[in-house]
């Protein structure tokens, strides 16, 4: 369903059912950035891209321009990640670089520094998209919704739209994410603390922020091995099950390698989200208990199934009688 604004020349991309995998949702912006830049030479500016409920929502702005649209496939990518324990990469499909006469000059991107298989486990990539690579989110534009809504304050859901608008403001310009409990569960130990994983981060160096989609997820700046450093620090003091550690397996693999990052787990406030310490509805709870969608109705499978017994016994019966 697309909804044109004249006034602020808005597109809304809806879709009306929750895609379970992240990549499906930036696969979705990719399809819409070929049909604009290359179909119609126009280039658009990604304002707000949400996660909501069962769905996803994009806002962009439309721009012309030929040279303008040479620049999307900087911002294309293609998508390599392990099928075990979900390391990716995100290369660009296209690079600028200075030309030889000086101005911009567009040549072909470069696959990622990997082998066939994952230096972390040791399993094999595979490779999808292409998708979206830019950034996600106009924080700018993002500031004035909320300004606006806050100033017409007649919004029914006012709250949940500054809460989601505040986290997506709070995102790095990252296009995945990570969930803490995903990656923990990859190597069978507990689930390290939000705040414990945050602060290694920022104690090691690195930016780190919430995502909009889901309250386990983070973005973050970090390369993959430190990622895997803080998961390896964290069974050292909390050792996981003696069966983990049986075989060869790609969690042993993990396990075993040394630790080259300095891990500190020492809570930093600079790491942790500004919008948790706020009242804001950053993610809606479920109305009811088991809310949501539910399985397929099966009173016309059953209904059948008693007339076919039924009908089992009638012809029993029958037979019965015909041998009387």
């Amino acid at each position: 369903d697309v909804v044109a604004s004249n006034s602020h020349q808005l597109i809304s991309f809806v879709v009306l059912q929750k895609i379970p995998f992240v990549i499906l949702f930036f696969v979705l912006l990719e399809y819409f950035s070929v049909a604009l830049n290359v179909c119609c030479v126009l280039i658009f500016l990604q304002l707000i891209s949400c996660s909501i409920d069962f769905y996803t929502r994009v806002f962009v702005r439309v721009h012309d321009g030929a040279a303008k649209a040479k620049l999307s496939a900087t911002k294309m990518a293609h998508y390599y990640q392990c099928t075990f324990c979900q390391n990716h990469y995100t290369p660009p499909m296209g690079r600028q670089r200075e030309g030889k006469r000086g101005g911009k000059k567009f040549v072909p991107g470069q696959a990622p520094p990997i082998s066939q298989h994952c230096s972390n486990c040791n399993r094999v990539f595979q490779m999808g998209g292409p998708l979206w690579g830019g950034p996600l989110h106009d924080r700018e534009f993002i500031g004035e919704c909320i300004e606006y809504a806050k100033e017409r304050g007649d919004f029914a859901t006012e709250k949940r739209m500054v809460g989601m608008l505040s986290t997506c403001k709070e995102e790095l310009e990252l296009p995945l994410y990570y969930t803490i409990n995903g990656l923990c569960g990859v190597v069978h130990c507990s689930s390290i603390p939000h705040e414990k994983f945050r602060s290694a981060l920022g104690n090691a160096g690195y930016e780190v922020s919430p995502t909009h989609c889901t309250p386990q997820g983070i973005k973050t700046n970090a390369p993959q091995h430190v990622i895997w450093d803080i998961i390896r620090t964290w069974v050292k003091e909390h050792p996981v099950s003696s069966r983990v550690l049986e075989g060869n397996s790609p969690s042993v693999q993990i396990l075993s390698k040394d630790i080259t990052t300095e891990i500190d787990f020492t809570f930093n406030k600079d790491a942790q989200p500004k919008t948790s310490l706020t009242s804001l509805t950053r993610y809606q709870m479920n109305p009811t208990k088991n809310w949501g969608p539910k399985s397929r109705a099966k009173g016309k499978r059953e209904h059948n199934d008693s007339e076919e017994a039924n009908d089992g016994t009638a012809t029993k019966k029958k037979g019965k009688d015909n041998e009387q």
